[in-house]
């Protein structure tokens, strides 16, 4: 399922930022399965490469850069942000973006725009498949490089590849090692075998005493005895011991044939789940075409209704317009039929006129004498009128002069009325102000108060958290030296945490499981570790539930699972002691200090108290072994107490006691590891609390801000008070000038009223004087009135002024009727008509094109609705199909959480049977040891009847040479002793009584011992029998160590095989799926069958430690001697492995610079080909000069370098779907 997941996973789009050559946003998409790159050199191709690279975290290096900067576009300003942005997409329509960003000299790494780490980057990448050490991106001289590899460079390629060179340091690690034991092993046989010869003098020389003292038969009886008192005793252990590994194999058989089982089981449950996958994805692969199409219907459908509406607004717009166009035809009409009116009614006025004026012929002669009649008569007017009109000049005159001055006083009084208008509205204006500034003081003043309160509540909360900073970074500090001062063992450590998976399971089985008693109960102090693991005794790993039903539940559990035995400890069912109050009296232990009871200097759950005190059972703890004994047995107040101290000596109130911390060591680490749990879950509690606190820490810029905020509103309301003031003294200095604006009008008025006074006087005088003026006009005028048959000469001049304006009148029509004319020849002019026509035929085109684009409309409905039912038939197939894929991918989960929580128990029954196993080796190696005594003693031991001799098994144990110490032969020496059967009849007789092995061992060894002192008595023999006492313990001291070293170098050779294994496994995989592909790859790569391409490895057993040869043979030269390749052959070898390495690796993308540029036009055709089948399992994105290359492309991108006004370069992209002009 991952693999499938991994080759479906594709580019769908990439945005490039300000990155290198390309400028602005630069947003590249779609991309198809091959895709080709195109463009002149320097235009940006290896850049956009470089963008790929930079996205999946490439080394800076292999971008041709020194540092971060260089990627920088060199135009883009501070404010812009330089990133490469890749979408990928999956075969579930699903989508995942990654974003690299440069943020000064490092980098911040987002998926789907949440920001991460970039150890969580580069997982997410490697899940999808995108792996930048697998060599996703070839560049040019990557396919030289690798045309040029040695045999162990090649090698190191394929370390690299296929893993496995992730396990190159710890076999040379564990090799030194298991090496440097060997050599350490056989010089300590070396030595003891020096010693062995030492003591064999020695003891010749001992025995030769002996039987100069006639002790040599009694002392070879009872060494005969015990030595085989010693072999039965051993014999017994290692059956014991050999029993309880057959029955714990077993176990452990059982368990393997159910995991093999269930893998059965789980096998064929992959393939169900293969072949439903395989179903699946058919079906998605034809709802994906589907969608495909319906998405393109659906498209098509939008764009058509889309276009269908835009005609709709289209007809109305023409409709409109023709309308208007028959609105303007219709006003034309109707404007020329009203000036054809207004024409008609113009001529008629013409023609009253003239006919008005021409019934007299002789009417414009007499009006010229009339008119010549009356200039005279005027003029005799005028001369007797001269000191009349005389008089009135001067008082026109000086009534002009009075309305001057009235005008004058009027202007100066609206200009008052103005000004006084003006400064009452800006009085008015400004105390409306004032009253705002007020307003917006107190608003402001609130909002600088509650910025302030802010600013303090978050500068106590920064002093706060950072206090607690510190006070949590003290802890911190205490609790990681705690935890550097716990000596851990990773063994105890693995112990622990099995006990840990045991209980877990069993918590999560049964309710009323509390834990084990060494982890609910933690010493105050880390002295009181060793008395708690001292008294805790047998029950230190013992489990604590709530009842009795609740710890049968358990142990069936545990049977059930084949899980190892547990002790219980049932709180309803335990006989727990009183606590005795009273201990907790200094006083009662005779000046003795810090005297404490275990149970106090515990802590642990209330719940859980009756079981502690059950275990401690009113024990004391004393600091020194000294102290304790004396609580123990010794106080005055004769009472007798369980007293434990701080190094692990126990003394009981029964005289009995047991001490050292050796004994207990690993009870300690268990603890050890326990606290260590512990520590780290506070360590991560605190580090979370640091990490909360931090938050407030990081608030400095919002305190600045706020700061910033605060003094921005101090300073606005000190300008706004300014403001105020200076605006108050604007109104006080209004005030004054409007009351002096008021004064001054009043006085202006007063002069007004004087001055029209003075007018109506002149008013009167002219009035008089115009009617002397008239009585003189009249008599004058007389006789021309009474010629005329006119009462005064006034009508006459009323009579000329009406034959004026006939005349003006008259010209006044002649000029219309020009300007109707006019009008009705503009508007004839205009071609309305044609226009109407114009968007009648507009409108009806659009109409005809709408009603076809209804009818494809409806044809792509029907479509749309026969996809959607196809659909929905494809998802009634898939619904049950994914239903049971979901229920076999369950079931599938479940089945392997059984398997690896049955793998996990094999390691601890492993542990288990190694214990045994570890006793009865050293059992069959103290067994070995007294055979050898007795050989070295001379000591003819008794055997029944045997396949072997002991002559023949010291001769083959003589034959053992140091560098076989550690081999195959020992194990072989063991097995042979362990064959032999001993004549224990003796041993029987002397325990006849009734008595046991184990007493016969301790009379033997008196009985010896006694002799040992008699010979130490005499002279002639103490110094022998001391120096033998010095070799045997060296000897003992050196099998001890022989032992020891065996066992840890069992244990290093085993790790060194294993990992050895795992290298060669790893490595074998990868190079034999490599080696299968090479060969049809380079014949697809060459086009021709004959060429042949192969791999070598020159150490079969460890490949990896030699080189691996690469040979090929082009085509057409199987039959040529040795001749030296060309570089166009040595690219297409090198590409083979290459493609070889990618197929084994299901890379799912790959980008390729320029791999053609040294190859022919033939071989290019044939990497076309093989790129065309590849593009099935991966996407392919190729930069190329070569035409005949690009054309073969799903889709092509173009580059090409633009230069902008200020001369900087950029990089600017063009893309173009090739398929579809293939069919062309």
């Amino acid at each position: 399922m991952m693999e499938s997941a991994i080759l479906n996973t594709k580019i769908s789009r990439l945005e490039i930022s300000f990155f290198k050559s390309f400028a602005g946003v630069n947003k590249i998409y779609p991309f198809e399965l091959l895709n080709g790159v195109y463009g002149l050199n320097g235009s940006g191709k290896s850049n956009f490469l470089d963008a790929f690279a930079f996205c999946f975290n490439e080394n800076l290096r292999k971008l041709r850069i020194r540092n971060a900067k260089q990627l920088i576009h060199i135009h883009a300003d501070e404010s812009e942000k330089t990133y490469v942005k890749c979408t990928f997409s999956f075969a579930d329509l699903t989508e995942k973006s990654f974003t690299k960003e440069i943020v000064g000299s490092s980098f911040n790494y987002s998926i789907d725009d949440q920001e991460v780490e970039e150890k969580t980057y580069v997982q997410e990448l490697i899940n999808i498949g995108i792996n930048i050490k697998n060599n996703i991106i070839v560049y040019q001289e990557d396919i030289q490089a690798i045309a040029s590899l040695n045999g162990k460079n090649l090698t190191n390629l394929f370390e690299r590849v296929s893993g496995s060179i992730s396990f190159r340091r710890d076999y040379q690690s564990l090799l030194s090692q298991v090496e440097q034991a060997r050599l350490d092993g056989k010089k300590s046989f070396n030595n003891k075998k020096e010693l062995l010869t030492t003591q064999k003098r020695l003891r010749d020389i001992s025995k030769t005493n002996r039987i100069s003292h006639g002790l040599q038969e009694h002392y070879e009886k009872y060494l005969k005895k015990f030595i085989l008192a010693n072999l039965y005793i051993l014999d017994v252990n290692i059956k014991t011991a050999e029993k309880n590994i057959q029955k714990l194999l077993k176990i452990k058989e059982k368990k393997e044939n159910k995991i093999k089982e269930r893998e059965r089981i789980l096998k064929e449950l992959q393939k169900n789940i293969e072949s439903s996958e395989k179903k699946i994805e058919k079906y998605e692969l034809q709802a994906s075409v589907n969608f495909s199409k319906k998405t393109t219907v659906r498209a098509n459908f939008e764009e058509l209704n889309e276009q269908i509406v835009k005609d709709k607004k289209k007809i109305e717009s023409a409709k409109k317009n023709l309308e208007k166009a028959q609105e303007f035809d219709e006003s034309r009409a109707k404007a020329i039929k009203e000036l054809e009116d207004a024409l008609k009614i113009e001529n008629e006025k013409k023609k009253e006129y003239l006919d008005a004026s021409n019934h007299d012929p002789d009417y414009w002669e007499k009006m010229e004498q009339q008119e010549n009649e009356y200039q005279r008569l005027k003029t005799i007017v005028s001369e007797k009128n001269v000191a009349i009109i005389q008089a009135l000049d001067i008082l026109e005159y000086r009534r002009r002069g009075f309305d001057n001055q009235m005008e004058n006083f009027h202007r100066q009084l609206n200009d008052l009325n103005n000004k006084l208008e003006m400064q009452i509205k800006l009085l008015s204006n400004n105390e409306s102000g004032l009253k705002e500034i007020v307003n917006k003081i107190k608003e402001i003043e609130k909002e600088s108060e509650e910025v302030r309160q802010d600013v303090n509540k978050l500068k106590m909360d920064t002093e706060t958290s950072e206090k607690q900073r510190i006070e949590l970074m003290t802890k911190l500090d205490e609790i990681d030296e705690k935890i550097h001062s716990l000596k851990l063992d990773k063994s105890q450590i693995q112990i622990a945490k099995w006990e840990e998976e045991t209980l877990e399971y069993l918590k999560k089985t049964v309710k009323g499981v509390f834990g084990r008693m060494y982890q609910v109960c933690e010493p105050i102090h880390n002295r009181y570790k060793i008395p708690m693991a001292k008294v805790f005794g047998h029950f230190f790993s013992a489990i604590i539930v709530d009842t009795r039903k609740t710890a049968m539940k358990c142990v069936e559990i545990l049977e059930q699972s084949c899980l190892t035995y547990e002790k219980f400890l049932p709180l309803d069912s335990l006989d727990a002691p009183v606590l005795q109050e009273r201990l907790r009296d200094p006083s009662l232990y005779d000046s003795i200090n810090n005297v404490k009871l275990l149970y106090d200097v515990l802590q642990f759950p209330t719940e859980i108290s009756r079981a502690v005190l059950f275990v401690t059972k009113n024990t004391l703890v004393c600091e020194l072994s000294k102290e304790a004994n004396h609580v123990a047995y010794d106080l005055k107040s004769k009472n007798k107490h369980n007293c434990v101290s701080l190094d692990g000596t126990f003394y009981k109130t029964n005289g009995s006691f047991s001490g050292g911390k050796s004994s207990i060591s690993k009870r300690v680490q268990l603890i050890d590891s326990q606290m260590s749990e512990n520590l780290k879950t506070r360590k991560k509690e605190i580090m979370n609390a640091i990490k909360e606190g931090q938050k407030y820490l990081d608030n400095q810029s919002e305190l600045k801000s706020l700061e910033s905020k605060q003094n921005n509103l101090n300073w606005k309301i000190k300008y706004l008070k300014d403001a105020y003031n200076k605006m108050e003294s604007e109104c006080n200095e209004l005030k004054e000038s409007i009351s002096k604006l008021t004064d001054e009008k009043k006085h202006l008025q007063l002069q007004c009223d004087e001055i029209q006074k003075e007018l109506d006087k002149v008013h009167l005088e002219c009035q008089e004087l115009q009617n002397q003026n008239a009585s003189i006009e009249n008599k004058i005028y007389q006789d021309f009135c009474k010629n005329l048959g006119i009462k005064c000469i006034s009508e006459y001049l009323n009579q000329s002024r009406l034959q004026e304006e006939k005349k003006s009148n008259l010209r006044k029509i002649k000029e219309q009727i020009e300007r109707i004319e006019s009008c009705i020849e503009y508007e004839s002019n205009k071609n309305t008509s044609n226009n109407v026509k114009r968007w009648s035929d507009v409108v009806k085109n659009l109409e005809n094109d709408l009603l076809d684009k209804k009818t494809t409309m409806k044809g792509l409905e029907k479509d749309l609705q026969a996809l959607e039912k196809e659909e929905q038939l494809d998802k009634q197939k898939l619904d049950p199909l994914i239903e049971e894929l979901n229920i076999n991918v369950t079931e599938l989960k479940k089945l392997r959480a059984d398997i690896e929580k049955d793998k996990n128990s094999i390691p601890q029954l492993l542990s288990q049977i190694q214990n045994p196993s570890e006793n009865g080796a050293t059992l069959k190696a103290d067994f070995h040891d007294w055979i050898l005594r007795a050989k070295n003693e001379m000591i003819e031991l008794p055997l029944l009847e045997n396949d072997i001799s002991l002559n023949d098994l010291y001769e083959l144990i003589e034959s053992v040479e140091p560098e076989d110490y550690d081999s195959q032969k020992l194990e072989e020496i063991y097995n042979l002793e362990q064959n032999l059967c001993f004549n224990y009849e003796s041993l029987l007789e002397d325990s006849a009584d009734g008595g046991n092995i184990d007493e016969l061992l301790k009379v033997y060894e008196d009985e010896l011992a006694s002799l040992r002192q008699k010979l130490i008595a005499m002279p002639t023999s103490s110094t022998v029998e001391s120096e033998l006492d010095e070799v045997k313990k060296k000897i003992d001291q050196l099998n001890k160590e022989h032992r020891e070293h065996l066992k840890e170098l069992k244990k290093l050779t085993s790790e060194f095989e294993k990992v050895k294994k795992l290298r060669y496994d790893t490595f074998m995989e990868s190079f034999e799926s490599i080696r299968e592909k090479l060969g049809a790859v380079y014949k697809k790569i060459t086009g021709r069958n004959s060429a042949q391409a192969f791999l070598l490895t020159v150490n079969p057993e460890e490949p990896y430690l030699d080189e691996i040869k690469f040979k090929f043979v082009p085509p057409n030269k199987q039959n040529r001697g040795p001749v030296e390749p060309s570089g166009g052959e040595k690219t297409l070898a090198a590409l083979s492995l290459l493609f070889s390495i990618h197929g084994d690796q299901h890379v799912p993308i790959l980008l390729l610079d320029e791999i053609d540029a040294d190859l022919d036009k033939k071989n290019v055709n044939n990497v076309i080909k093989y790129l065309n089948e590849a593009k099935k399992d991966q996407q392919i994105i190729f930069i190329s000069h070569n035409d005949s290359v690009i054309k073969c492309a799903d889709r092509v991108s173009g580059f090409y370098a633009a230069t902008k006004s200020d001369h900087s370069k950029r990089t600017i992209y063009v893309s173009l779907d090739l398929n579809k002009y293939k069919n062309n």
